[in-house]
């Protein structure tokens, strides 16, 4: 299911950093797959996993243009399969790593205002927690 959810991740990584959008064909395939693999003995009682995307979902809708509704689904997809404290290690790193991101930006004095997408950040947060 890892590479299954690297495959995901990088798909909505490249259109949320080329496009600012996700990919809601992939994100629905992603969900059956979800399903069948809990129904195949990982079971379905930790929908808990899917609570900091419904609260990045609400924060989406509250605050306009700060974080997309695409994250909030993402963050929801992805901790519903590996579970709440999976979700919560990597959007804390996700959240670091563009957190730097932004910091190197405003050293450098780039832009003032730049928008960047949150799930290339995710899914490297991600990776790192594999590879650690």
């Amino acid at each position: 299911m890892k590479v299954i959810l690297i495959i995901y991740l990088l798909i909505n990584a490249w259109t949320d950093w080329k496009r600012k959008e996700i990919d809601l064909i992939y994100t629905a395939i992603f969900f059956v797959i979800g399903i069948i693999y809990k129904l195949s003995g990982n079971g379905m009682y930790d929908w808990y996993g899917i609570l900091p995307g419904c609260i990045l979902l609400l924060i989406s809708m509250i605050w306009k243009n700060q974080i997309g509704s695409g994250d909030g689904i993402i963050v929801m997809a992805f901790g519903w399969i590996c579970g709440l404290s999976a979700v919560y290690n990597v959007l804390i790193g996700g959240f670091f790593l563009a957190a730097c991101a932004g910091a190197v930006y405003w050293i450098q004095k780039k832009e003032k205002n730049i928008e960047l997408p949150f799930v290339p950040f995710f899914l490297g947060s991600y990776l790192l927690d594999l590879w650690i």
